[in-house]
C-alpha cells in the first residue's frame, strides 16, 4: 500500500480497521496533486456496513470542529476561570490551614509524651497508664506524619495544573492546528477516550473535565442571571480540576511546553 501519513491511523480512531490510500491525480498543466484517504478496511463487513471513507483534511477539519466545543466566549470563559481561580484559592486556603495543622501537631505530641514521662519519673502516674498512654501518642503522632505525608502528595499537583488544564482547553483547537503528528495524537489521545468514525461523522467521547467544558451544564443551573447561581452548584464543576490527576491530566504541561 503507498505510504501515507500516520496522523491518525494507529487505533486513534474507532473503525474496524483503519488504513491509508494515497491518490496522484495528474492536472491539465502537467503536475501532481496527492490525495490522502483514511477508509475502513474491513473487507469481510455485512451488507449493510457504511462506506467509511475520509480524505485527510476532512478528518482534521472534523477534529478542529471537536475540540473547537471546548472554547468558551470570551465572557464566559474569564467568568469560568475567575469562579476557578477563586475556587483554587478557597481549596488552597484550606489546605493551607490543614497542612499547619498537622504539622504542628507532632510537637504537641512530643510534648505531651515528655509531660507524661515527667510525670512517671515523678511517680504520679503509674507504670501501666505510662505504657499505655505513651503507646498511644506514639500512635497518633504516626498517624498524623502519614495523614501529612497524603496531603502533600494529594493536592500539590492539583494546585499546579488546574488553571493551566483550563487555558489548555481554550487552546487547544489552535494547537492541533500547530502540532505536529506526534503531538496532534498526544492531544486527542489527552482530550478524549473515544473517538468513532462513521460514514458521515466524527463521533467523541471526551474525559473529564473535558466532556464539562464541552457541555457546559454550568450555563443551565442557574436562577434568572446564571453568574450568580449558588456557590454549591459552582463547586460541583470547579471540583473536577482538584481531584488527584490522571496520566491525561499531566500530559498536559508536555503539551503546552511543546506549544510554547
Amino acid at each position: 500500500m503507498p505510504s501515507v501519513p500516520q496522523t491518525i491511523a494507529g487505533f486513534v480512531f474507532q473503525v474496524t480497521q483503519l488504513s491509508g490510500e494515497k491518490i496522484r491525480r495528474r492536472l491539465r498543466d502537467g503536475s501532481i496533486r496527492v490525495h490522502y484517504y483514511y477508509r475502513c478496511g474491513n473487507n469481510s463487513a455485512c451488507a449493510d456496513h457504511p462506506r467509511i471513507r475520509w480524505r485527510q483534511e476532512e478528518i482534521e477539519q472534523a477534529v478542529e470542529a471537536d475540540l473547537q466545543q471546548l472554547v468558551m466566549p470570551d465572557w464566559v470563559a474569564e467568568w469560568f476561570r475567575g469562579a476557578l481561580a477563586t475556587a483554587l484559592e478557597d481549596v488552597s486556603g484550606r489546605f493551607r490551614q490543614q497542612k499547619k495543622m498537622l504539622t504542628e501537631r507532632p510537637t504537641e505530641l512530643r510534648g505531651m509524651l515528655d509531660r507524661l514521662l515527667n510525670a512517671y519519673l515523678a511517680g504520679i502516674v503509674d507504670e501501666e497508664t505510662f505504657q499505655s498512654k505513651s503507646a498511644e501518642l506514639k500512635r497518633d503522632e504516626q498517624k498524623v506524619t502519614e495523614s501529612l505525608d497524603r496531603l502533600l502528595q494529594d493536592q500539590r499537583a492539583p494546585f499546579e495544573s488546574a488553571l493551566q488544564l483550563f487555558d489548555f482547553s481554550q487552546r487547544a483547537a489552535g494547537l492541533w492546528r500547530q502540532s505536529a503528528v506526534g503531538h496532534r495524537r498526544e492531544l486527542l489521545e489527552c482530550i478524549s477516550l473515544n473517538r468513532t468514525l462513521n460514514d458521515t461523522t466524527l463521533v467523541t467521547e471526551k474525559r473529564r473535565p473535558f466532556d464539562v467544558l464541552a457541555e457546559r451544564p454550568f450555563l443551565k443551573d442557574g436562577r434568572g442571571n446564571w453568574r450568580e447561581f449558588e456557590p454549591k452548584a459552582l463547586t460541583t464543576y470547579t471540583s473536577l480540576f482538584f481531584t488527584p490527576p490522571q496520566p491525561h491530566v499531566l500530559a498536559v504541561s508536555s503539551l503546552m511546553r511543546a506549544s510554547a
